[in-house]
């Protein structure tokens, strides 16, 4: 009879282990592949470094990215790069879909973070403690685990588990000068109406990072509950006096942001007319790796428009800016 039973067990446990050695054997064979695929490492770089300088992320961008992933399916850093493209986007729900796609068994603990991040912006608060806390179990005293955690709990109004777990790590977070971690520990005071205790750590927020407007924000919503409407008055003015000191490199990057914004809904719309004058309009204060999208842009436009001259031109100016990289 035991032997039975041992030869059940084997027969069942066999194709899970051939499952999981296969896996393994297209994701090493999906690495490879990549490496070796030029054109895809050189777009996979440009898009990463227009991430990583914080750049307009185009859905152009997002579908260039979305060949490479379909091509390369098992390789975690494309997969997560499409991840952050989403997230660097706001793109919130399609994040998440893209994420649970993925098998669970088969995501990196990355990939278990970025979900956990994903569902607290999408307020999904049980859902986030579902994803980060087997995380935090393996790493306790990582913050950003415990950031995304105490977020979600402070939510949920479980404040003392919330400030609990910001207090674990509370000298490590003071010395990595996290002010959003003390803004959240403030306001966690402020919604156990120790107000006391809320205006000194914000204040200590603020010492951090003296532009920080939900600091300044915060100080103003625990001066009202106090019934201190002077103060609560100065506070709102110093939220007010953040914005306005906003340079005007942010003030170009946001009116870029938005412009772009609508030449992909005029492109998407076939307002081609409308596409070409806002992409003309956006580049002379764009930056290189920008401009190569808007170039995209002027040429595919041009062309739906007829117009191969002004097409091809755009398209040697593209491949200009591509040698330049």
């Amino acid at each position: 009879m035991p032997d039975f039973f041992a030869k059940k067990f084997i027969i069942l446990i066999f194709p899970c282990l051939f499952l999981i050695v296969s896996c393994q054997k297209q994701t090493e064979k999906d690495i490879e592949s990549f490496k070796k695929d030029a054109q895809a490492v050189a777009e996979f770089n440009r898009i990463n470094q227009v991430i990583g300088r914080g750049q307009y992320l185009s859905q152009t961008d997002i579908d260039s990215l979305n060949k490479i992933r379909e091509k390369y399916p098992q390789n975690p850093n494309v997969r997560l790069l499409m991840q952050s493209a989403l997230i660097k986007r706001e793109d919130w729900q399609a994040a998440v879909d893209f994420i649970n796609q993925i098998p669970e068994n088969e995501r990196t603990e990355d990939e278990k973070k970025n979900l956990a991040k994903i569902l607290v912006k999408l307020g999904r608060y049980e859902e986030t403690l579902q994803t980060v806390t087997p995380l935090l179990e393996k790493t306790p005293e990582n913050i950003e685990l415990i950031s995304i955690s105490s977020n979600a709990l402070m939510n949920l109004g479980r404040y003392e588990e919330a400030g609990n777990q910001l207090d674990k790590v509370w000298n490590e977070i003071l010395n990595q000068n996290k002010a959003d971690e003390v803004t959240m520990r403030g306001m966690i005071w402020f919604y156990q109406k120790n107000y006391d205790k809320a205006v000194e750590t914000l204040n200590k927020a603020v010492g951090i990072n003296p532009e920080s407007v939900a600091a300044y924000n915060s100080l103003a919503r625990v001066y009202a509950a106090q019934g201190n409407a002077e103060k609560a008055e100065e506070f709102s003015k110093k939220v007010q006096s953040v914005f306005d000191k906003m340079t005007a490199d942010s003030q170009k990057k946001a009116k870029f942001v938005a412009d772009a914004k609508n030449l992909e809904e005029a492109f998407k719309g076939k307002r081609y007319e409308e596409a070409v004058t806002l992409a003309k309009t956006m580049l002379p204060d764009a930056e290189a790796e920008d401009k190569f999208v808007l170039y995209q842009f002027l040429a595919n436009s041009y062309q739906a428009l007829g117009k191969m001259k002004e097409a091809q031109d755009a398209l040697a100016e593209a491949e200009k800016l591509k040698n330049q990289k």
